[in-house]
């Protein structure tokens, strides 16, 4: 239902920290204005976990009434990386290694995250010790199959409720979207489930921090 359709956003929101503030405007210019969002019609997927059903569509973030990618666009700038490539006769392939942790709900965000009640173990590498969490990784599982995101390994990391996965390699936009759309995936099925999944490279202190590698 989005394909012909333009929605627009606030140039500034590309940039917004994770704090609310935003950058000086020498980094995208005086001019604050709207950019064109153009969904790309091999990514609008519905979201199989999602009851009343929802759609997730990842989109181009176009210069207002052009075909011209906004310099801030970061899926744009990935297309012209591969562009250049493609102009050599060259084809990258690449995959993503994500890491995170699985918290249990935080209410209070002066206080430190703590790993889910019943987490079996914290063995590095451990393939028993997701056990505690089978039926949320069963449900991420089901809904990457229903959305066509392949996965390779996946296994518990160095620390306590800390784990990583492994996407299969492809084309580099193809993995960005993947991963983006995983990362997405991943955060709604833990709220559905009670927990909370964290991405960040530091969320405790004297722990392994988390990573996402790219091969």
């Amino acid at each position: 239902f989005l394909e012909g359709r333009r929605l627009q956003m606030a140039r500034g929101v590309l940039l917004q920290c994770i704090m609310g503030g935003y950058p000086p405007a020498r980094f995208y210019g005086s001019d604050d204005g709207d950019l064109a969002l153009i969904p790309d019609p091999g990514q609008i997927h519905r979201l199989p976990w999602s009851k009343p059903a929802r759609a997730f569509a990842i989109c181009d973030a176009n210069e207002l009434g052009t075909t011209t990618s906004s310099n801030l666009s970061t899926r744009g700038q990935l297309k012209a990386v591969l562009a250049r490539y493609a102009a050599l006769g060259l084809a990258p392939v690449v995959a993503t290694e994500l890491e995170f942790f699985v918290f249990a709900p935080n209410t209070d965000p002066t206080q430190a995250f703590l790993p889910p009640l019943g987490l079996d173990g914290q063995s590095a590498f451990s393939v028993s010790s997701n056990n505690g969490l089978r039926p949320f990784f069963n449900e991420v599982y089901e809904c990457m199959a229903a959305l066509g995101l392949p996965r390779d390994t996946f296994m518990h990391e160095m620390g306590v409720s800390q784990f990583e996965i492994n996407l299969l390699h492809g084309d580099p936009l193809l993995l960005a979207d993947q991963t983006f759309l995983f990362k997405h995936l991943l955060k709604e099925v833990a709220i559905k489930h009670g927990l909370s999944v964290v991405c960040m490279a530091k969320p405790l202190a004297h722990t392994p921090g988390s990573s996402m590698h790219i091969h």
